[in-house]
């Protein structure tokens, strides 16, 4: 009796630790402005835009100062953003 309610806990322990294990973190939260969230993949998003925008414009040390200074700005930028869109919300603005 007591070998096989071993092995029930044990069965159990190993069930219930190798389904925490598979548990993986779906999004990011970096950001929540009001009830809207920004996502770690909604910047990667804006900023691949953003990149393959600049490269159809610019080249060489130019395209690499305007990528880090988007990269710098990128977050505040999708915050205010959210400020706006909510802001116009509140009023309701057709958006």
């Amino acid at each position: 009796m007591i070998q096989k309610t071993r092995l029930l806990v044990l069965i159990i322990f190993i069930t219930l630790f190798s389904s925490i294990s598979v548990a993986e973190v779906v999004e990011e939260v970096v950001a929540v402005v009001n009830d809207e969230i920004i996502t770690y993949s909604e910047i990667m998003n804006a900023q691949t835009q953003w990149i393959q925008e600049y490269k159809s414009k610019m080249s060489g040390e130019e395209l690499e100062t305007a990528i880090k200074e988007m990269k710098k700005n990128l977050l505040k930028n999708l915050i205010d953003r959210k400020v706006i869109i909510s802001k116009a919300k509140q009023k309701n603005y057709d958006l």
